[in-house]
């Protein structure tokens, strides 16, 4: 056998052996960054696949959890994260990615002190995720998420939440060598409460200092008796019957923004007289809502609604209500 053979050979073996070795060199070094690197959060992936040809690769099992262990739910638990070279951008001259996430879950939490809160603003996530994912995020896609709010310590405990979320965010590097335009777009949909209906689209220019953006955003047909955990935690109060929508316009440009929130409750009753006449104070704080409900309805459509108009700079916020 020549010496040339036996290079090839040698050659093919360790090529091979690095093949089968980037996953757990791949998987020690990301779990090595989300348990080091995280302020305030760990986290872990069960296991690392490498799609080389694809240039890919995918965390199955990517969990997040707050350091001192006093929230015993994850702040983020996903199937799935899938990263690869986004083709379309390279053919046109552009090294950029794009990121899928299957079903991620993302919890919330409320609680009576700082330690047993969750909500992920202390994080350094952007830091992270430049060690995690090395290439400029040009697509990101959620298929199949949920978001809870949860207040763990609350009697009742709170559990509210948004299912089967789908959302695509396009074009986040704002390349006009892969788009015709700088404008970036979120569009999302999900079920609230397992039946209320969420819609949002979202433009924005990420790039600029003082981000431009216009926002649609709307709740609908989300019935009021399964926020009731809510209510009771919260408001001290139980809803019989309705159904709550939200409507939102919002734009922002030179640091300023405008837009208006529309809450509509639709047939709502809180009250039955006949369930709570053994709670007599919480009697007289339910027949109190009732009376606003009442002298605030629009008849003709049996509904409560307003309108909060909001204007101002986003350091100095003015919201007429």
């Amino acid at each position: 056998m020549s010496l040339k053979i036996k290079l090839l050979i040698v050659f093919a073996v360790l090529l091979v052996g690095a093949r089968i070795a980037l996953p757990y060199v791949a998987k020690h070094y990301l779990n090595k960054t989300l348990q080091n690197d995280l302020k305030g959060y760990t986290g872990s992936v069960a296991d690392v696949d490498i799609a080389l040809i694809r240039g890919a690769y995918s965390l199955d099992k990517l969990t997040l959890k707050k350091k001192n262990g006093k929230v015993p739910v994850p702040f983020l638990d996903v199937d799935k994260i899938d990263f690869s070279i986004e083709w379309q951008a390279l053919f046109d001259g552009s090294l950029v990615a794009e990121i899928t996430a299957l079903h991620p879950r993302l919890n919330f939490v409320d609680g009576p002190s700082e330690a047993q809160t969750q909500t992920g603003e202390e994080g350094n996530w952007q830091a992270t995720i430049d060690k995690l994912f090395p290439l400029r995020i040009n697509k990101f896609v959620i298929r199949d998420g949920e978001v809870h709010f949860r207040n763990l310590h609350a009697k009742p405990k709170v559990d509210v939440f948004m299912n089967d979320l789908d959302l695509v965010a396009r074009n986040l590097t704002n390349s006009e060598d892969i788009s015709k335009t700088l404008v970036a777009t979120i569009d999302g949909g999900a079920k609230i409460m397992g039946d209320g209906r969420f819609t949002t689209h979202l433009d924005l220019n990420p790039l600029q200092k003082q981000i431009p953006f216009n926002l649609d955003l709307s709740l609908e047909s989300v019935p009021l008796t399964k926020l009731n955990d809510f209510f009771r935690a919260y408001a001290k109060i139980d809803m019989e019957q309705g159904t709550f929508n939200l409507y939102s316009e919002m734009t922002g440009e030179n640091g300023k923004f405008n837009g208006y929130l529309k809450p509509i409750f639709k047939d709502a009753k809180v009250l039955d007289v006949k369930e709570d006449n053994e709670k007599p104070f919480r009697l007289i704080w339910e027949a109190g809502i009732g009376l606003v409900n009442t002298i605030f309805r629009n008849y003709p459509k049996d509904q409560v609604d307003t309108k909060i108009h909001g204007s101002g700079d986003f350091n100095n916020p003015e919201v007429d209500v």
